[in-house]
């Protein structure tokens, strides 16, 4: 993964600053836990006007 990645950055220094941050994790489990998101219930706005 991380040479595919290396293939679409730009070949300058940037590319390269960008590549150091790459993560590359083995397998589903890594240390990033996603958001947590609430269900938020609404009112039907067309039903009630």
């Amino acid at each position: 993964v991380r040479n595919t990645v290396r293939g679409m950055l730009p070949k300058t220094r940037l590319g390269r600053a960008q590549l150091k941050k790459l993560k590359v994790y083995a397998g589903p489990n890594h240390p990033h836990a996603a958001q947590d998101p609430q269900v938020l219930e609404l009112a039907d706005a067309r039903r009630s006007a």
